[in-house]
C-alpha cells in the first residue's frame, strides 16, 4: 500500500473513534437523566404512558410564575372587554363603507389598546391628513368584542 492508502486508513480509524466516543457520551447522559426522572417519578407514584400517576393525578410540563393581579380578570381576557362604541367610525371607500375604530380614540379610551393586532391596522388618507384605524371586521375575526352598528 502506498502512502495515500495508509493516510485514508488512519483517517477512517480516527473518525470511527470519534463517533464511538460521541455515542458513549450520549448513552452516559441518557442513563443519568433517566435515573433523575425515575427518582422524581418515585416521589409522585409510578407513571403510566399518558402523563398520569397511578393515583390519577395529571402531570403537565410548564413553568410557574407569580399571579399578576393587575392583569385581565380570570376567564375573561382582554379580548372580551368590549371596545368603546364612541370610537367606532365609518370609513367611506370606493368599495363601500367600512366600520373601523379610530386609533387615537382607542388609545385614549381603551385600557388594552396596545394589544390590538397590527394586522388590523390601516392608514386612511383623509383631507385632514393620514389617520390610522383598526378594522372592526378584522378585530372581530381575531376574537375581539366589537360594537355593532
Amino acid at each position: 500500500a502506498d502512502e495515500n492508502d495508509l493516510a485514508k486508513i488512519i483517517a477512517g480509524a480516527v473518525a470511527i473513534g470519534i463517533i464511538a466516543k460521541a455515542v458513549d457520551n450520549k448513552q452516559k447522559r441518557k442513563s443519568s437523566s433517566s435515573t433523575t426522572s425515575a427518582a422524581r417519578a418515585g416521589q409522585l407514584g409510578s407513571l403510566d404512558g399518558f402523563g398520569r400517576t397511578n393515583d390519577g393525578r395529571r402531570i403537565i410540563t410548564g413553568t410557574i410564575r407569580d399571579y399578576d393581579r393587575s392583569g385581565p380578570k380570570p376567564g375573561r381576557g382582554y379580548k372580551k372587554t368590549p371596545l368603546p362604541r364612541s370610537c367606532l367610525r365609518i370609513v367611506e371607500t370606493r368599495r363601500g363603507d367600512r366600520l373601523a375604530y379610530g386609533e387615537r380614540c382607542v388609545n385614549r379610551n381603551f385600557k388594552h389598546a396596545s394589544k390590538l393586532p397590527n394586522s388590523c391596522e390601516t392608514v386612511v388618507r383623509t383631507p385632514r391628513g393620514l389617520r390610522t384605524v383598526f378594522g372592526a371586521q378584522c378585530l372581530r375575526r381575531d376574537g375581539w368584542k366589537v360594537a355593532r352598528r
